[in-house]
């Protein structure tokens, strides 16, 4: 009965610390329609009419799917100059998320930090201190 019931703890911690991984890293998080467009090279510059395309956006970039401009990807920058966004836009909403994306990369790193408590609780003999902090680690990533 304990062996089933490690065995499904291990299997869990590892498919959470996989999931959280994997929800992270895509580019997938919102489909919507947006203007892709590059910063002009000069003020005099005049660019092409800025369309609105389809787009998917993560939390560390956005990828154009239509237009002049798909499959081009840009990085985001998290800390724009200029802050004048309408409050309704998706754009505002996908700003208000990547400003707080510190956050899952945290859960990620406590959720690794409990597995290596629950690990090192097999090579001692009072184990009782270091399940107490691993479930502490697990309780703080969320």
């Amino acid at each position: 009965d304990r062996g089933v019931q490690m065995l499904l703890t291990t299997v869990g911690a590892f498919a959470a610390f996989s999931l959280m991984t994997i929800a992270v890293g895509t580019d997938y998080w919102l489909y919507s329609r947006g203007v892709c467009k590059t910063k002009s090279v000069s003020e005099n510059e005049t660019s092409k009419k800025n369309e609105e395309v389809m787009t998917h956006s993560g939390l560390w970039r956005t990828c154009c799917l239509e237009g002049n401009f798909k499959g081009l990807c840009k990085q985001i920058d998290h800390f724009p100059e200029d802050t004048d966004y309408e409050a309704d836009t998706a754009e505002y909403f996908l700003r208000a998320v990547r400003a707080s994306s510190i956050f899952p990369i945290l859960s990620v790193i406590l959720l690794f930090m409990g597995g290596l408590c629950i690990a090192a609780s097999e090579f001692y003999k009072t184990r009782h201190n270091i399940i107490l902090s691993a479930g502490i680690f697990f309780v703080s990533a969320g």
